[in-house]
């Protein structure tokens, strides 16, 4: 191994290393580690269910998982397995197998979610703004005050704001490359996002929008732009058929949820423009302009790379935008997947 490649491994270990003490210091700072699981109406559910899954495994899988959960749900009535997709519950309980199931376990867990969600934003981000860019923007990912929220609070929306993050960062590969394995990879991470939380199906809206901005019509006649299409069923169908019932209940509207309309619009986009601050959202309408105003100029590959990975973001935060207008829910957090994009 070369001295460059180590020189470059230790980095990227210290960087990894500042941006989990920056997160355990604002969980800190925000009481995260001595308050209950009641910052959030879900909070107790998702740390309930969670902990039924490790009592499950402990109990060495017995026969019999249905009346295992009744019989806990009994004892413990926040019980929720099913109304979101399992993925985060499940590795939540593998967790505290290992970690036990006190709160500074979960809180540490969550703080992993959210360093590596940086961590794969700074590896993204480093081939098109460079090492010192990259590094500030995945810090400017943490600090932002939807971040703090949800690292400090029992919730999946960190967690599928990183699976989208990892489908999204795939899709640009693809655009680049058009390879089969980056096709596979993008339907890879979609279903592990619609694993973890219904808000993934914005991503549907990612490669059609993909098409249109970056004009690439010809991947409509290819085979590996539908190949996505089918590796999501084939992954994340059988979940969503075993429990349909109580996936269409969960999508029942509530009383938080806007008619569709023009009302559903500003409140979408009052997400985008929130999630990521004002600012951050006028410099990146900025930075689209500038970008669209060069694109019939020629460029070296690696710009015209850089230009596809800007076209990707653009369409995650309109993909977002587009989903959360025909399900219109006021939930900032519901636009955390687009602020990766935006920075």
């Amino acid at each position: 191994m070369s001295s460059k490649r180590i020189r470059r491994i230790v980095i990227e270990l210290g960087f990894i290393s500042l941006l989990f003490a920056v997160t355990v210091c604002l969980q800190r700072a925000s009481g995260a580690y001595t308050s209950a699981f009641g910052a959030e109406p879900d909070e107790a559910s998702h740390y309930v269910t969670a902990v039924m899954i490790r009592d499950y495994i402990l109990h060495g899988l017995p026969h019999g998982p249905v009346s295992f959960a009744k019989n806990f749900y009994l004892h413990y009535p926040r019980v929720a397995f099913g109304l979101w997709p399992p993925l985060f519950h499940i590795l939540s309980g593998l967790w505290m197998v290992v970690f036990g199931v006190s709160r500074n376990s979960v809180m540490f867990l969550l703080a992993a979610f959210t360093v590596c969600w940086a961590w794969i934003f700074y590896r993204l981000a480093c081939s098109v703004i460079g090492s010192y860019g990259a590094a500030i923007s995945a810090l400017l990912l943490v600090l932002l005050p939807e971040t703090q929220r949800y690292t400090s609070s029992v919730m999946v929306d960190i967690p599928l704001a990183l699976a989208m993050l990892l489908a999204m960062r795939a899709y640009g590969r693809y655009l680049i490359s058009e390879k089969i394995s980056d096709a596979l990879l993008f339907g890879l991470f979609a279903a592990l996002a619609l694993l973890v939380k219904y808000n993934a199906f914005a991503l549907v809206l990612l490669p059609p929008l993909c098409v249109v901005l970056t004009g690439r019509y010809h991947l409509l006649r290819t085979k590996t732009f539908w190949l996505p299409a089918l590796v999501v069923p084939l992954i994340a169908g059988p979940w969503y058929v075993a429990a349909r019932r109580l996936v269409l209940y969960a999508a029942e509207p509530g009383a938080d949820r806007a008619p569709l309309g023009l009302s559903s619009v500003v409140t979408s986009a009052t997400g985008i423009i929130v999630v990521a601050g004002p600012v951050i959202f006028g410099l990146a309408l900025i930075g689209a302009f500038l970008i669209s105003l060069s694109r019939h100029r020629p460029l070296e590959t690696n710009n015209s790379d850089a230009r596809t990975l800007f076209s990707v973001s653009a369409a995650m935060v309109l993909a977002v935008f587009l989903f959360h207008v025909f399900y219109p829910l006021f939930e900032i957090r519901y636009s955390l997947p687009a602020a990766p994009a935006l920075i």
